[in-house]
């Protein structure tokens, strides 16, 4: 079915509409919703799913005839939102696993009602929905949310098969495959760059390398973001920095990132103060800002990653400019893992763990091994 969440920037709160297919509305149908209850959303929203997406909901009913998994559904959105996940990624998981996954499962003859007779017939789940024309973005995140609803079900003990669900892919979708840094990029190699770059190029390279950001967070960064001096010296952040000996004096509040439909909350657990560690790329920051009102960065995501193939370090993306310095913290100073880990923002070890991945290395050929020459 369609679902809502809300975004606030800057004290204001836009509401958004998606439909089960995870398509958003348009603000020009949806932005009367702004002022509005979340009771009186949720009126409205179902409203429109009734008049515009019938058969959905009566697929969905098939789901709510079983108390079992109707439970184990809830309870898993219960579970997510424990964690801490966005409004967005639970709602929307909960409608692609009650219109896709689960109808699935019970549109066999008789009805998968237990899960554990699931993986069986997953790997079918991906012909079912293209004959049904649905696009290869939606089958992606689908299997995404029955992956993850799936690993909660072997936690909980609600199945005995403790193998990963066999689900497939559209062709040209990618699995998510993690990929190691390309080159290992060092501080100086970023100030060599940033002395010749044009200035809303070096910021982003700046801040994306010596405060280790993600790119969306950036985005959307403003004067007021920032503190230094003795203000910066106080927070937690710089606190860590200084005991490794690197700057401690300047820090970034992220509060918000920027996305493909706009201005959101950040990740789960990824708000609050980030140190800048390095004293030089503090100083062309506050260059850069100081005088400054409103968003430092004009533009939407695609100027930003146009701005950075044009102008930004040869060979290093974005992202890579964050997992670059997180490689080189974890390898070049006695950082201890939680402080990394806090640092990064990261809620799991085993991602920051392919952060700190080396790059791939081709040795050369040795004919003599001189351990002298």
């Amino acid at each position: 079915m369609a679902y809502w969440h809300y975004k606030t920037v800057k004290k204001y709160r836009y509401v958004f509409v998606y439909t089960a297919q995870g398509r958003p509305l348009s603000r020009a149908e949806t932005k009367h919703l702004d002022a509005r209850t979340p009771e009186s959303i949720d009126a409205w929203v179902q409203d429109w799913a009734l008049k515009n997406e019938g058969k959905a909901v009566r697929q969905d009913q098939i789901l709510w005839e079983d108390s079992n998994l109707g439970k184990y559904l809830s309870d898993y959105i219960e579970y997510l939102k424990a964690r801490g996940a966005a409004s967005k990624t639970w709602k929307q998981q909960q409608s692609l696993l009650r219109r896709y996954a689960i109808t699935y499962f019970l549109s066999h003859d008789p009805p998968l009602r237990d899960p554990s007779s699931w993986p069986g017939v997953a790997v079918k789940l991906l012909p079912w929905m293209q004959e049904k024309k649905v696009t290869d973005p939606i089958i992606h995140r689908t299997n995404v949310a029955l992956r993850g609803f799936w690993t909660w079900l072997q936690d909980e003990g609600l199945v005995h098969d403790q193998n990963p669900l066999r689900l497939r892919n559209p062709p040209g979708v990618s699995a998510g495959k993690k990929t190691p840094l390309s080159r290992v990029v060092t501080p100086d190699d970023v100030l060599a760059w940033a002395l010749l770059a044009p200035p809303d190029v070096r910021f982003l390279g700046l801040l994306g390398y010596f405060a280790s950001l993600r790119p969306q967070e950036t985005f959307l960064l403003a004067r007021e973001n920032f503190v230094a001096g003795s203000k910066a010296a106080e927070l937690e952040c710089c606190k860590s920095h200084a005991a490794l000996d690197l700057f401690a004096r300047f820090a970034v509040k992220i509060d918000a990132q920027l996305t493909p439909d706009g201005p959101d909350e950040v990740k789960a657990n990824s708000g609050g103060w980030v140190g800048v560690w390095n004293e030089i790329a503090a100083q062309w920051i506050v260059k850069l800002v100081n005088g400054t009102s409103g968003r430092y960065l004009r533009g939407g995501l695609s100027h930003q990653y146009r701005r950075w193939r044009k102008d930004g370090i040869m060979g290093i993306t974005l992202k890579d400019l964050r997992r670059a310095s997180l490689y080189w913290l974890a390898h070049h100073t006695a950082i201890k893992e939680a402080n990394l880990m806090k640092h990064s923002r990261h809620r799991r070890l085993e991602t920051l763990t392919e952060y700190m991945r080396r790059p791939e290395e081709t040795a050369t050929r040795d004919d003599v091994l001189d351990l002298g020459a």
